[in-house]
């Protein structure tokens, strides 16, 4: 056979051309085909979707969901791609709705704090930022702190922050350790502002003069270990003002006065952690109609007397007072009361009355004395209330008559009280006992909690009844909760609750001295159920005890069957 000639290969490759061209055209029309029928399908995708429920929503409600639902969160940036990817429309209110965009956390990756900052636009920014001690185990187990400080990730993330301080609306920011670098940033303008928090946990920078006291319409101020210039404009229409950790850079207490005076609108007022300073003598007092809540924790007593005796607040229903007694300080308890919190009395007995349970807390290692309302509990232990009061004693009897004496209001009117006693051992006085005994507080305790060495004083005086007159006085009779040290074994609390409520017992020991005819040992009928925690009861401790005391409910808070007491 003869090879083909040119002429017959360049017909043969024109035929096969032609066939390509065919082919083409064909996977072409059938590409288009099913491009349509895609699209088809989509469109119509969209169109059942359309129908349903949600979908029929209004966009701005759609965007009032999607905002609500994931908050300020950590996973904010990751949850709104999450919802993008639900359905066409929410992708396309997602990419296209500003404020979804506008609040910015450290946690998110670099690349999407732009991409965020971009989709954003020119709105007003939310930005959180967290950096500071936090608690870790080591090969033992044992937990530990250790100071979180930003990574190369983070100071990029602050960097570009920090840049957008005049369209800031809300800021949370702590940091482990002060950044001067970054901190001049604040000193620039931020009109938008109406929220600013800032906690520096370690070291201070220099002062910074914050937003050139340019912010007009901030609201509330919340800063920690930062030095400002205390007479700035910043604090002139605020509401709430807490200023912490400043110790000797912070302000003196005619600047305090001057911080909660000023503001016409101030209704939250903290500052803690304050050296004591010069005491001026003649500051005139100020009126802050509007004040609900303030607060003073370790301030120098003086500075605290000085300060709480220049407040009148006619709304105030918060009063924490937490003062730190230092050397130079000379603290009078009497004189604290008249100079410092008379004109606060209604305010601290409206306060206790509508107290779920007030705790009085007694140190006579110190001494000094913590009363706090609490509100009622829920899950968890009580929450602290709207009192809270510390005081320094001389002596324990005497001043403790001169606090409650001052501060309970009528029996009827008094809640319930915790007693917490904390004492070394064999250092509390047989009068202080015996004061407690016969005073109003004696029937009010319901809870008592015993922080101390063994004290065979103490556990005696609790399991024993006084008489006088014919009547029978016991410790604290309706006491429903009892937290003894760890230090007394389930035997020794067996004795005693046995004493205590069911002296009728085989076992029964005296504990009463031989030269106090007077002391009997007679049940208390008034309880119905006690609460017995810290204490760790053999499982035969713990049967002799429910069978011992009939008629009671005996719940134990730690016990242990394998206890050998």
């Amino acid at each position: 056979m003869s090879d083909p000639t040119p002429e017959e290969v360049r017909a043969l490759e024109s035929q096969r051309t032609k066939q390509l061209q065919q082919t083409e055209r064909s996977v072409g029309v059938m590409n288009t085909s099913l491009d349509n029928v895609a699209h088809s399908m989509i469109q119509a995708k969209r169109e059942r979707n359309a129908l349903l429920p949600i979908n029929q929503l209004p966009t701005e409600l759609l965007v009032h969901i999607f905002s609500v639902s994931i908050g300020t969160r950590s996973r904010r940036i990751y949850d709104l791609k999450a919802i993008a990817s639900v359905a066409w429309r929410w992708n396309r209110i997602i990419k296209h709705t500003p404020m979804l965009w506008a609040v910015l956390d450290s946690t998110f990756p670099i690349k999407l704090v732009h991409t965020a900052l971009q989709r954003a636009g020119d709105l007003p920014l939310t930005i959180r930022a967290c950096w500071g001690l936090e608690s870790w185990s080591t090969d033992s187990d044992m937990e530990t702190l250790r100071m979180r400080t930003p990574g190369e990730d983070g100071l990029a993330f602050l960097t570009t922050v920090f840049l957008k301080v005049a369209r800031w609306k809300h800021a949370r920011l702590k940091l482990g350790t002060s950044l001067p670098s970054l901190l001049q940033y604040l000193e620039r303008p931020a009109p938008l502002l109406e929220r600013f928090s800032l906690k520096i946990q370690q070291g201070r920078g220099p002062s910074v003069d914050l937003f050139q006291g340019h912010c007009p319409s901030l609201a509330e101020i919340d800063i920690s270990g930062l030095v400002v210039p205390w007479n700035s404009r910043i604090f002139q229409n605020l509401r709430s003002i807490s200023i912490d950790d400043v110790w000797q850079h912070g302000p003196t207490v005619e600047e305090v006065i001057r911080l909660v005076g000023s503001p016409p609108r101030l209704k939250h007022f903290y500052i803690g952690g304050l050296l004591p300073g010069t005491q001026p003598q003649d500051i005139l007092p100020v009126e802050v109609l509007h004040l609900e809540s303030l607060t003073l924790s370790d301030v120098s007593a003086t500075s605290t007397q000085h300060i709480l005796s220049r407040i009148r607040a006619p709304r105030l229903n918060k009063l924490v007072v937490e003062p730190t007694l230092y050397v130079e300080d000379e603290y009078d308890l009497s004189t604290f009361f008249d100079v410092a919190l008379s004109h606060f009395n209604p305010t601290i007995r409206s306060g206790i009355e509508r107290a779920h349970t007030l705790h009085i807390s007694i140190d006579w290692d110190g001494p000094n004395i913590s009363i706090c309302t609490r509100h009622a509990p829920g899950r968890g232990i009580p929450q602290i209330g709207d009192i809270m009061l510390d005081f320094y004693l001389k002596s324990v009897a005497e001043d403790l008559q001169l606090c409650l004496g001052l501060l309970l209001p009528s029996p009827p009117l008094c809640p319930p009280i915790s007693l917490k006693i904390t004492a070394g051992l064999n250092n509390i006085p047989e009068s202080d006992l015996h004061w407690m005994l016969e005073s109003e507080i004696n029937n009010r305790i319901t809870e008592l909690c015993l922080q101390s060495a063994h004290n065979p004083h103490l556990l005696a005086f609790l399991c024993t009844g006084r008489s006088g007159g014919g009547i029978v006085k016991w410790p604290f009779p309706r006491v429903t909760m009892l937290a003894l040290p760890r230090e007394v074994s389930g035997k020794e609390a067996l004795r005693l609750i046995r004493q205590r409520y069911a002296p009728t017992a085989e076992d029964f020991t005296r504990t009463q001295p031989a030269n106090s005819d007077d002391f009997v040992y007679e049940p208390v009928d008034r309880l119905s159920q006690l609460r017995v925690e810290d204490i760790k009861f053999s499982e035969a401790d713990y049967d002799r005890l429910v069978n011992t005391i009939v008629g009671k409910d005996i719940l134990v808070g730690d016990s242990d069957s394998d206890s050998s007491d």
